[in-house]
């Protein structure tokens, strides 16, 4: 049975304090999160690995926020077995990114044609809180590195 990991509240503290975003001056904002899944498995007591089907909970997004555009950049390639990542939330888990491999190094936009897609819909508006996951398919993974990068606006 896949299972949801809770990668904010295991690690929020410790890299934006405790009053992030509500301490950023400006209305439009950036949030970057670089998960290593190796650490991600120990700090959430992962045993074996990330399964197709597991989603990693990693960015919190406040009510009323503009999310116009995310990004994922692998940062470290794995070669022998990849995993296939689709970013989303809970409403489409592939809403801002679908299928983005972990053995191709380099960037993933949403900029084409996925439903939150700035060229589909705009972005998503977010009326009630919510996070920004990251959804593994087709493999299991207990290595690699991505960054995950989201630009927000606080539309309140």
């Amino acid at each position: 049975m896949a299972s949801t990991y809770d990668y904010i509240s295991e690690t929020a503290s410790k890299y934006f304090g405790t009053d992030f975003p509500e301490n950023a001056l400006d209305k439009a904002y950036v949030v970057q999160r670089e998960i290593n899944l190796a650490t991600a498995m120990t700090d959430l007591s992962v045993t074996t690995a990330f399964a197709s089907g597991d989603s990693l909970l990693c960015i919190d997004v406040p009510a009323n926020t503009w999310v116009p555009a995310v990004f994922l950049e692998n940062r470290t390639v794995t070669v022998s077995v990849g995993m296939t990542y689709d970013v989303g939330d809970g409403d489409d888990p592939n809403g801002f990114i679908d299928g983005i491999t972990s053995t191709t190094a380099g960037w993933s936009t949403n900029f084409l044609t996925t439903e939150y897609s700035l060229a589909a819909s705009g972005g998503k508006v977010y009326t009630t809180a919510d996070t920004i996951d990251v959804y593994m398919q087709d493999a299991t993974s207990s290595n690699g590195v991505f960054v995950l990068t989201a630009v927000m606006v606080d539309v309140s």
